[in-house]
Parts: structure tokens; sequence; C-alpha cells
């Protein structure tokens, strides 16, 4: 469902992105007892982008960060910051979190489709992929750091628009309007359901959530979904 080119493309204010986007993880993060802290700097240039996708990609990072903090006993904290690039120009957003870091063998892996680290059936490895198809589509780049003494930063760099404020332009092959299609998430994690909701019905989405296969069934039974997003352990 992640769309994979701009499609409602304008100048935007990266702060806004980051802000609906920390606004949609912030609740799960902080229920998991963990430290979640957004330095801004003021002044930032806009950058002609997709809003939608960009959050979608800032979303999956928040979610990944956090999933990278579970069980951790060392500090838990995740922090999103931007900077203008005194070289390029460009804007920065970093996404970092405090915990075991990624091993130096799969740093060059984890960008390529369904390369995932997570246990069978806790996840299908298309996040860092669709992440970094975006923000190529953007014009930009992600790229990851991660310490021998642990940790991880993501670091996208976009570029600033030079256009002038235009409006929206809107693709021709932008996907049918996704308002009031019924989708059926099903997921063991609660917060995690929730927060998958969350974004469908930002997009229109019609959501029901179910905790267990079993319950599911229960719901298909009474009614028909055009979308199932299953993820179960």
């Amino acid at each position: 469902m992640a769309r994979q080119q701009p499609t409602r493309t304008s100048n935007v204010a990266i702060d806004d992105i980051i802000s609906e986007a920390v606004e949609v993880a912030s609740y799960s993060i902080r229920s998991s007892d963990i430290g979640l802290s957004v330095h801004l700097e003021p002044g930032l240039p806009p950058i002609w982008a997709d809003p939608d996708q960009l959050g979608q990609v800032l979303i999956n990072l928040l979610v990944n960060a956090e999933q990278a903090l579970h069980g951790w006993e060392g500090r838990r904290t995740i922090t999103v910051s931007t900077r203008l690039h005194p070289a390029t120009g460009n804007i920065v957003v970093s996404v970092a979190d405090t915990g075991p870091g990624i091993p130096k063998e799969i740093r060059p892996r984890i960008f390529e489709p369904f390369f995932t680290t997570k246990e069978i059936g806790a996840g299908t490895g298309i996040g860092l992929s669709f992440c970094h198809r975006i923000v190529q589509s953007h014009g930009g780049t992600i790229e990851v750091e991660s310490p021998e003494g642990g940790g991880s930063t993501f670091i996208l760099s976009l570029p600033a628009s030079d256009r002038l404020d235009e409006g929206t332009e809107t693709a021709e092959d932008e996907l049918p309007n996704s308002t009031g299609i019924a989708c059926l998430v099903v997921d063991d994690e609660e917060e995690v359901g929730e927060l998958v909701a969350e974004v469908l019905r930002r997009d229109g989405f019609n959501v029901t959530i179910a905790k267990s296969g079993e319950e599911a069934l229960l719901h298909l039974k009474n009614r028909t979904f055009a979308v199932i997003l299953s993820d179960l352990k």
C-alpha cells in the first residue's frame, strides 16, 4: 500500500512532517518506557515533497528504533533531530536510538528488499527498503551509522526546495482514493496494531483491529474487507 513515487508534492516544512510522525508513534514509544526527544533546528527552508510519504518513512524509522530497544537493559532513548548541512544546503534528519546497534557485517544489506534480522513471523523486512526508495524518489539519501559501542542513527539528507510556492502537484498515476475502504489489521501486539491503524485511518481507511487469528476469523464471518494486514508471531 505504500506509494513508491511522490504523488502529491508541494513546498512543505520538514518540522511539520516530523511533528505528525512523532505524534503517531509517541504513544507506543512512551508506553514501552522509552524516552523520546525531538530537536528541530529553527528556520530551515522548505522541501519539495509528498508529506504523507516522508511521514511514513519517519514513522517506520521510529517503530524500528522502538523495536531495537525492546528488552534492552541499557539506556533507552530515541532522538529525532534536524539541521542544515553547511556544505550542500540539504536538510538533514536524524533518528537515533541507544539500543544494541547494527552489526558491521549486515549494515551494507539493511536497505535490501526483504532482508531482515527479525525472527520468522516478526516482520517482512520491507520497511527499510521502502524508506530507501521513498527518500531516493525525493532526490535524497538515507544512511545508517552504528558505532562499536552500540546505538544506531539513520540519517536522511533531503534537498531544500528551489521552487516557488505554486501549490500542490498531483502525479497522473496517483493511487485511487482510499476513503472508506474496509481494512482488517491483525496483530498480536496491541500497540503495534493501534499504530498501524492510526496511519491507515489518516489515509481514510475504515480500520478494524483483531488481536489474534481467531478474532480475525470472527470479523471475516460478519463482513468483507478489501485489505487485510496480518503480522502474527
